[in-house]
């Protein structure tokens, strides 16, 4: 006891009088909130304007006069409500204190940011797993022995505890998160032989030809070999395996921050994300800085530092920056279907990542989402009926009621093939990916609460993704049906998933599958997203850019064009100049907000 018949805790003096006092009190930690802020969002300022090649020191300045605010509000609710709480159990919070908690916090919250995929308590499905649990534990533990450090006068020992342990985790990820490749060799053993197109499919119905086409691509977002795979060893996707049949096909290894509209985006132009400028769903327009930020630093597990993504999403609602979704408006580099019109071929694309506002095309083109006009020609689909989207969330029902829309895009996309005979096509769909994303816990394990180890849990029967997948299957057989016998068909998928309780945050490898005459059977290893572009355009015998950043295949027959070596030319320049935009309607924003809600990339 003191002289004053209070108890001293922690060495430390008990509640102020009065309510005067207790605010003088607070100013410490607004203050203290204050400098934390300065501290983080100045480097956060320098390394995001880097990211995003910002070159004027003015635009530095003021998204740095953005972010202090940003972090230091944050730390003042933060650590104001930690000091009443201190208040209330008679601790003083000194400025000592103070600092203690903050650097509790931002340890706190970088640790829970970036580990949090382990655990998936946001995830469509909520689950725990084993490496999970350690997560959790290694992170109150860092970020109590940090608090307590300094707070005691031990910082060094504090910090120290916490460094170890950050860095035994980082250790146990790299042990843990590595992608699982499927050997694809007793695939391509079983699959060995060759034949006739006509006979393989004949599960498809007879459809005119498309007489026109020398290359044709099916991108399927999400296809993953660890779900594709096993449905073949139960004898389910026969069309799959009947493309697998003199085809060259292996692992498309993917980008470490696996978000559709930037994977897509590599694919088309061969080039990093730095260089094509799509750097998520949405990018962040900030008052004072010419151009929007595409880039945010992210962890290895696809969450940003200290929070930054998801503190800005929060808070476009009603702060001076806003969220905008990434448009076709952002993109520098072109991509593979205008490098083809340059070289006198016409195009047909349906549905692809980035492509609104449209721009102008020989042949055609139908956008996926965002700012209107989404067609050209203009009058594409004028008497068209809108396609009413599926309203059930997940499982049997949500694929039940998305087959008949999917369907209705691919007959218009065949229409519109044979209207404009065009010798390039493509048509996207993210069928899969939503299956994997809505359907794969329930599927493995049913409805109850997952709790699961290191170990990669089979997928068992799986209904819906099965249902699902049955579907994509005879979309690829009704497709192959249409091509020419000398038409070359690739499939190509973004990433892949992981079925421990990751999806595809870490990156898992996706799918890559190439038919045609000049083609050699067999698996391929080494492939990467940038090396698709080139190989299209290889294909095609147009020469990739120097400006790329992956090269064309080498799955070419002994002797044929397709292995002939094409002098690279220096950049086929900046993406195509979009039509005049519109303005997106609030509703459609929703719906798609709603959409990747569903699928775990909005909390």
């Amino acid at each position: 006891m003191n002289t004053r018949g209070r108890v001293d805790v922690a060495g430390f003096r008990a509640r102020p009088k009065g309510l005067w006092g207790t605010v003088r009190l607070l100013r410490i930690p607004i203050l203290t909130a204050a400098a934390f802020g300065f501290l983080i969002a100045v480097p956060l300022a320098i390394w995001i304007g880097l990211l995003n090649e910002i070159e004027s020191l003015l635009e530095f300045v003021a998204l740095a006069a953005w972010l202090v605010p940003l972090y230091t509000v944050m730390g003042a609710v933060v650590l104001v409500g930690m000091c009443v709480l201190l208040l209330i159990l008679g601790i003083q919070p000194t400025p000592r204190i103070c600092i203690a908690l903050s650097l509790s916090w931002y340890v706190f919250l970088n640790g829970i940011i970036r580990y949090i995929t382990s655990v998936q308590f946001a995830s469509v499905v909520p689950h725990l797993s084993l490496i999970g649990v350690v997560d959790g534990i290694a992170v109150v533990t860092a970020t109590v022995s940090i608090g307590w450090g300094v707070a005691r006068r031990r910082a060094v020992v504090g910090v120290g505890a916490a460094a170890l342990l950050i860095a035994g985790l980082e250790i146990l990820h790299q042990i843990h998160e590595p992608q699982v490749l499927r050997d694809l060799s007793p695939l391509a053993s079983e699959v060995s032989s060759r034949r006739d197109p006509s006979e393989v499919f004949a599960l498809a119905p007879e459809r005119d030809q498309l007489t026109n086409v020398k290359l044709a691509i099916l991108a399927i977002d999400g296809l993953s070999w660890e779900v594709l795979v096993p449905l073949l060893d139960r004898g389910k996707c026969p069309n799959f395996r009947a493309l697998l049949e003199g085809s060259a096909f292996g692992h498309l290894q993917t980008l470490f921050y696996p978000r559709s509209p930037v994977l897509w985006e590599s694919i088309s132009t061969g080039r990093t994300p730095m260089a094509h400028g799509i750097g998520d769903h949405s990018h962040f327009d900030f008052p004072g800085i010419d151009g929007e930020i595409r880039q945010l630093p992210h962890f290895r597990l696809a969450n940003s530092v200290m929070g930054l993504n998801r503190l800005l999403v929060a808070t476009s609602r009603f702060a001076p920056w806003a969220k905008v979704p990434a448009s076709s408006l952002d993109a520098r580099s072109a991509r593979f279907w205008e490098i083809a019109n340059q070289s006198g071929y016409s195009v047909g694309i349906y549905n692809w990542y980035n492509t609104t506002p449209v721009a102008p095309v020989r042949g055609f083109i139908r956008g996926r989402f965002g700012f209107p006009p989404t067609v050209f020609p203009l009058d594409l689909e004028e008497g068209l009926p809108d396609l009413d989207k599926p309203k059930a969330e997940t499982g049997i029902g949500w694929v039940e009621e998305t087959i008949p829309w999917e369907r209705a895009h691919f007959e218009r996309f065949l229409a519109f093939s044979k209207r404009f005979t065009p010798d390039l096509v493509a048509f996207y769909t993210h069928f899969a990916d939503g299956i994997n994303h809505l359907n794969w816990k329930s599927a493995a394990h049913g409805d109850r609460f997952l709790i699961s180890g290191i170990a990669k849990p089979a997928l068992g029967s799986a209904p819906a993704i099965t249902r699902g997948m049955d579907f994509v299957d005879t979309l690829l057989g009704e497709y192959m049906r249409v091509l020419p016998q000398d038409a070359t068909l690739v499939v190509v998928s973004d990433h892949g998933f992981d079925f421990r309780g990751y999806e595809h945050d870490n990156s898992p490898a996706g799918v890559l599958i190439v038919r045609g005459p000049e083609i050699r059977p067999g698996v391929f290893s080494g492939a990467s997203l940038y090396d698709v572009a080139p190989t299209l355009l290889q294909l095609l015998e147009i020469p990739a850019a120097q400006d790329m950043d992956g090269a064309p295949l080498s799955i070419g027959r002994k002797g044929v064009a397709f292995n002939r070596e094409l002098a690279r030319v220096s950049t086929y320049g900046p993406a195509a100049e979009p039509l005049e935009t519109g303005q997106t309607g609030e509703e459609e924003l929703r719906e798609h907000e709603e959409y990747l809600r569903a699928l775990g990339y909005v909390n």
